[in-house]
């Protein structure tokens, strides 16, 4: 730990306490240190909450509370929770989404009942595999 000291100021004199007589002003030391850092053995400095900023502090909990409560529904759904109306299907060797959809609904066009079951399990292509499981339109 470096100390520098500050130059002496030159004739300016303060009467001294005990005996009313003028002496020198004697340079005081400056401390190098970092702001924040303390000697050894000094007390800390106490920082007091204000009402301002326990107000400050309140407002922000709360903006908080209200902007991310929604998040607590779409994030607190089961992993395998299937939406209503859909129920889920587990694929068997040899099955296709063609057939898959002829099974569901007989009537209806198959093209559109396959592009809602590659929606709702974000499939790309037609392939499937033996195992896998899919979300598809309760009939």
């Amino acid at each position: 730990m470096a100390l520098a000291y500050a130059p002496p100021r030159t004739g300016v004199a303060r009467p001294c306490r005990s005996d009313q007589r003028l002496r020198a002003i004697r340079p005081r030391p400056v401390d190098s240190r970092p702001v924040g850092s303390r000697p050894v053995g000094s007390r800390p400095i106490r920082s007091r909450l204000t009402r301002r900023g326990r107000i400050a502090i309140i407002a922000i909990a709360t903006l908080a509370v209200v902007l991310l409560g929604p998040w607590r529904a779409f994030a607190g759904a089961p992993e395998g929770a299937v939406p209503l109306g859909w129920t889920t299907v587990t694929v068997v060797p040899g099955a296709t989404l063609w057939e898959m959809a002829q099974s569901l609904d007989p009537a209806a066009d198959p093209r559109a009942i396959i592009a809602e079951i590659k929606a709702a399990n974000g499939l790309t292509g037609s392939q499937l595999s033996p195992g896998q499981v899919l979300l598809v339109p309760s009939s």
